[in-house]
């Protein structure tokens, strides 16, 4: 499974709306793309930060979602505008009760 992180930074003050804007703009853009497995989107609501986590299948599910990942991050989510993004291998996933 492959992962890409992506940073954003925005106002404090408007970090319901990014939340919102995530859940109505790019989730179901992400969930359509082939091989989307996982996203988790963790943000800092004091310190105007947030890290969007999506997981894919394969690498070539994460390279073809390249182009809409580059789309997403061109969107003004409240705002808050993409500071970084990377590509991972998962190489350890660990949940509760296994």
């Amino acid at each position: 499974m492959y992962a890409r992180v992506t940073w954003l930074e925005g106002s404090p003050a408007q970090a319901r709306e990014a939340i919102a804007a995530m859940r109505e703009q790019a989730i179901p853009a992400i969930e359509a793309a082939a091989g989307f497995q996982e996203m988790l989107f963790l943000v800092d609501r004091e310190g105007g930060r947030a890290l969007a986590l999506t997981l894919w299948e394969t690498l070539e599910d994460l390279e073809g979602s390249e182009e809409l990942a580059r789309h997403l991050r061109s969107l003004p989510l409240a705002r808050w505008a993409a500071s970084g993004a990377e590509r991972f291998e998962l190489a350890l996933r660990v949940r509760a009760g296994g």
